[in-house]
């Protein structure tokens, strides 16, 4: 179904919990480059949602019309009256398979025209719904799952964060997947301000050495912190001046803190555990770091502020480097085998000013070429490569969700998750 670009584009998601995470920030960025272009933005918002401070101002305000949906209500679905224009279509987003079914009852109930798209969230949480039934059922739910997968494909309905996301899905439900890399959302910078020469010079003598980490505390999928402050404690003893700034919240903040308790008292005092920071505000604690270490959107956060910024292997307990960027930019979401990152604070340490300089700018140069309005009109092309429309039972999926999140919660009260 063809489209021209020329017709109304609106914007259209749906979504539970708007707690600080990867896709939070990036519909915190969108959400915002689309205001100010007057694009039509609608937050279908599930009853419970929460939203994070830092994203208030920008997702409860005039210019997005959001609708508070409560399934488990009566009727909730003939309650609901969105109204399109004439010639207006949608970009539809959901981050589950539950939630894309949920959007296109809502969006074909309406008459609305909408090309919806399925995010890939992180591929552990609420993808492999079949994992919960027990045999045969669970063969049978894996098998239908993968056909309309391999539909939604076929059709271009989905988008894809990194390679590992499109990889799960090949492996899990053997489905096929054409030009992988081409569909990979890239990162997109934050505000980009000019490379500040003298600020760096500055922070190029290395009076103190601060590393920096911006994070979910959710293991194991970002363990590796647990990693970094042990590699910490062990350079701390060589390296005085060394420090190490965290800023996070998460399930797991337990074990970040019991980490931090192994270390001796002065490696503990220069450790500063930060929680929460607004979106906004994390420019004035990256300003202050000489290496930026992390997974995803935090690598270009920090890059983008000219901070050297190093990716790291995720679902690891040991802390294991890339190298530096751009050359390490593929590798802002992996989980290939790196190199213990206490050799990269080290060279870092050990560097002279004018390499340590380079690499700041290297950093930043990285990322400062991309931006929204490009993946925009990506996204916009990418509309115009469907070659139909395959709908999921709402009903069908409603079951087999809540199905899945009893089960889920069943193993975390009896000790298993």
């Amino acid at each position: 179904m063809n489209r021209k670009l020329n017709n109304k584009r609106s914007f259209i998601f749906i979504k539970y919990g708007m707690e600080i995470g990867g896709i939070e920030t990036f519909l915190f960025k969108f959400i915002k480059w689309l205001n100010k272009k007057n694009v039509r933005v609608i937050f279908i918002m599930l009853a419970g949602t929460k939203i994070a401070d830092k994203f208030k101002k920008e997702f409860l305000n005039k210019n997005i019309e959001i609708y508070e949906v409560d399934i488990y209500s009566k009727d909730w679905n003939k309650k609901l009256k969105i109204s399109g224009e004439k010639n207006e279509t949608f970009l539809a987003y959901a981050f589950n398979l539950y939630q894309f079914a949920l959007l296109q009852k809502i969006i074909l109930e309406n008459n609305l025209v909408a090309d919806i798209f399925f995010w890939v969230p992180h591929f552990a949480e609420y993808l492999f719904l079949e994992k919960e039934f027990f045999f045969p059922f669970k063969f049978i739910m894996k098998k239908y799952f993968g056909k309309i997968l391999q539909k939604m494909e076929f059709n271009n309905n989905i988008i894809y964060v990194n390679h590992l996301h499109g990889e799960a899905l090949r492996k899990n439900y053997n489905i096929k997947i054409e030009n992988l890399e081409e569909k990979l959302v890239e990162v997109i910078p934050n505000k980009i301000y000019p490379f500040d020469y003298t600020k760096i010079r500055e922070k190029s003598k290395r009076k103190k050495f601060n590393i920096i980490t911006v994070t979910r505390f959710v293991f194991p999928h970002k363990i590796y912190l647990l990693g970094l402050i042990e590699s910490y404690g062990i350079l701390k003893q060589k390296y005085p001046n060394l420090t190490l700034t965290i800023i996070g919240y998460g399930r797991d903040e337990e074990y970040v803190k019991k980490e931090i308790s192994k270390l001796n008292e002065k490696a503990q005092e220069d450790i500063n555990l930060i929680g929460k920071v607004e979106y906004e505000e994390l420019r004035e604690y990256f300003e202050k770091a000489h290496l930026n270490i992390g997974v995803a959107g935090t690598i270009c956060d920090g890059a983008s502020l000219g901070v050297i910024s190093i990716p790291v292997r995720h679902y690891n307990r040991k802390c294991e480097g890339y190298g530096y960027l751009p050359k390490s930019k593929n590798y802002i979401i992996s989980d290939k085998e790196g190199i213990p990152i206490e050799y990269y604070i080290e060279e870092l340490i050990k560097m002279d000013e004018n390499k340590f300089i380079k690499l700041c700018e290297e950093s930043y140069n990285t990322f400062t070429n991309i931006n929204i309005g490009e993946y925009w009109k990506k996204t916009l092309d990418q509309t115009n490569k469907k070659t139909g429309r395959h709908v999921i039972p709402y009903l069908f999926m409603q079951f087999v969700y809540w199905r899945y999140l009893l089960a889920y919660k069943l193993k975390i009260l009896m000790g298993k998750k």
